[in-house]
């Protein structure tokens, strides 16, 4: 196990603190933290694309030239660009420049060293390789002058202890933003229906707010109703009703709100989309969109009745039991609003009304 001094403990609980305190940019945050609490002032975060290639990078205290020029092309020059690293140090962890090459040689003859650094006198170099399993995901560099102390192994040993955070963090961002890039569908259509959208994570933060459900919620905390998105989920879930899928949909009214949540695994992590829809003259599901779409498709009130047992996530035997027919009469209205539909299956069906807000 890994030990640090009290008062380094002391700074990495800080790190920590400070890295959770912020989701929507928590880049620049772990910048920001690492030059205030351990004093790396200058230090730059980057992002790797699936080809390997360090972008985007976020930076403080490091010239706008330096970024500029590395971008360029003089990243082929710089010994710490993962595409230049021998295979054995492919891996994550924190590396200096005597790791890599002789020191007086990267000196007097590295030529991004010679051409850019060495313009600001920077000549201490440190970097963290940040990785998702066997995947290059981002790094970080860190730069200190002459004036300043080279970094050492308790500097190395600390950067790659937070490190495995770091990554952490930054996996669970790239997960949220392909979240927000395969649902885009979904968040538009739930900007323009009106109704209110929130979608969380495993850890009930909030990933993704739309104006309604913004509005709502905070009505929500404010009147007393509930005291936390975690509150909200959990008071929900007591009517949970499995679907076919690994997905889960579920249903309780709130005030003014019928409010839905659904559970879909998304890149092995679960997030709850949260639908609130207000209701009218006390009537659940008051959607005119929807009665226009059965009554579109034909379905006879018998056959509405069988949908919205589906939708409820009962079986054959129990549709069967509670509308007093048998099991047959209801395998018959099944087959038709399947074809009505143009579904093959009973997870199809629900898949197509899930997809739309429908509970």
């Amino acid at each position: 196990m890994t030990k640090f001094t009290p008062e380094e403990n002391s700074r990495i609980v800080s790190f920590f603190a400070k890295a959770v305190s912020s989701r929507t940019d928590f880049r620049k945050t772990i910048l920001e933290a690492f030059s205030s609490i351990f004093g790396y002032k200058r230090c730059t975060f980057w992002l790797a694309n699936n080809n390997g290639r360090l972008v985007e990078p976020m930076y403080i205290n490091v010239s706008d030239k330096i970024m500029q020029a590395w971008e360029d092309g003089y990243y082929r020059y710089d010994p710490f660009d993962y595409a230049n690293l021998p295979k054995q140090y492919r891996r994550q962890g924190t590396l200096v420049v005597t790791d890599l090459v002789d020191e007086m040689d990267y000196l007097k003859q590295n030529v991004y060293y010679n051409d850019i650094l060495a313009a600001q006198d920077y000549v201490h170099k440190m970097a963290l390789y940040l990785m998702d399993g066997e995947s290059f995901i981002g790094g970080m560099s860190f730069l200190r002058n002459k004036q300043e102390a080279p970094f050492g192994y308790s500097d190395k040993l600390l950067v790659s202890y937070l490190g495995h955070y770091i990554s952490q963090l930054l996996t669970e961002q790239s997960q949220i933003d392909k979240l927000r890039s395969e649902n885009a569908q979904l968040l538009e259509f739930a900007d323009l229906s009106g109704d209110g959208l929130i979608i969380a994570d495993a850890q009930s933060k909030i990933c993704y707010i739309n104006a309604g459900g913004r509005n709502i919620y905070d009505k929500l905390l404010l009147h007393g109703q509930i005291e936390s998105l975690e509150d909200l989920i959990c008071g929900v879930r007591y009517q949970e009703c499995k679907i076919p899928g690994s997905n889960h949909m579920s249903y309780c009214e709130l005030g003014r709100y019928g409010i839905h949540t659904k559970v879909k695994m998304v890149l092995q992590e679960k997030f709850y989309s949260i639908i609130f829809q207000q209701k009218s003259d006390g009537k659940v599901f008051a959607d005119k969109r929807w009665e226009a779409l059965l009554q579109e498709k034909g379905l006879t009130s018998r056959e509405r009745e069988v949908l919205d047992c589906v939708l409820k996530g009962m079986t054959n035997v129990e549709i069967a039991a509670e509308l007093f027919v048998s099991i047959h009469t209801i395998k018959a209205h099944l087959y038709s609003i399947y074809h009505k539909f143009d579904v093959g299956s009973r997870s199809a069906l629900m898949a197509r009304f899930s997809q739309q807000n429908y509970r």
